[in-house]
């Protein structure tokens, strides 16, 4: 039972995505550690064996800053999709909240590495 992002995206604060499937496993949305909901994926009308959601988000999962939305099964903490985002103008050149991001995504890099060698052991 497997699933595979294909697509995730961000639309007027409500999160979609599409996820090719081979069975079905509940999913979340978190932030850090923070989950902010468990979207239930519907058969896309379109397109055969993928699934689509669509996950509204609390209206305080954005504020002034960075953050890595990460899209994985109940109970795993290997994400199947991530979505960075920044959040405010003074971001946008800010070389701290670039570094910031990179840790943030080098930590999410570091957890798939962790969990893949552990699985192979």
């Amino acid at each position: 039972m497997t699933q595979t992002a294909h697509r995730i995206w961000l639309d007027k604060g409500v999160l979609r995505g599409i996820l090719h499937e081979t069975g079905f496993t509940p999913i979340e949305v978190v932030l850090g550690e923070r989950v902010l909901c468990s979207p239930v994926p519907r058969p896309a009308p379109e397109q055969d064996k993928s699934l689509i959601f669509e996950a509204d988000l609390p209206a305080d999962t954005f504020s002034d800053g960075f953050g890595v939305l990460a899209l994985r099964r109940v109970g795993e903490a290997e994400p199947l999709a991530t979505l960075p985002f920044f959040v405010g103008d003074a971001l946008t050149e800010s070389l701290p909240g670039e570094v910031a991001m990179l840790r943030a995504e080098l930590d999410l890099i570091k957890s798939v590495l962790r969990q893949r060698l552990r699985s192979r052991l």
